[in-house]
C-alpha cells in the first residue's frame, strides 16, 4: 500500500495502489498526488507484503521526479 499526506497534516490520504493494493518487487508504477493541495512537501508511507511500514518525512513532491524503494 503507499498513502501520502501533506505534512502538515496528521491524517492519511487513501491508498494509490488502488484496488490492487501491491506492486510486485522489480515492478514500479506511476501515482499522481492530486488531493488539491497546494503543499510541495508529503509524508509517504509504504506498507509492505509482510505488515513492515516504510515512513519517509517531508518528500518535495514538486521537486520529485521519481522514488525508489530497495530492500
Amino acid at each position: 500500500y503507499f498513502y501520502t499526506s501533506p505534512t502538515n497534516d496528521n491524517n492519511w490520504g487513501y491508498d494509490l495502489l488502488g484496488s490492487d493494493g501491491t506492486l510486485e518487487a522489480g515492478y514500479y508504477g506511476t501515482v499522481t498526488i492530486g488531493d488539491g493541495s497546494d503543499q510541495c512537501e508529503y509524508d509517504f508511507k509504504f506498507v509492505m507484503d509482510n505488515g513492515a511500514e516504510l515512513i519517509e518525512n517531508a518528500i518535495n513532491i514538486c521537486d520529485l521526479n521519481s522514488y525508489t524503494i530497495t530492500d
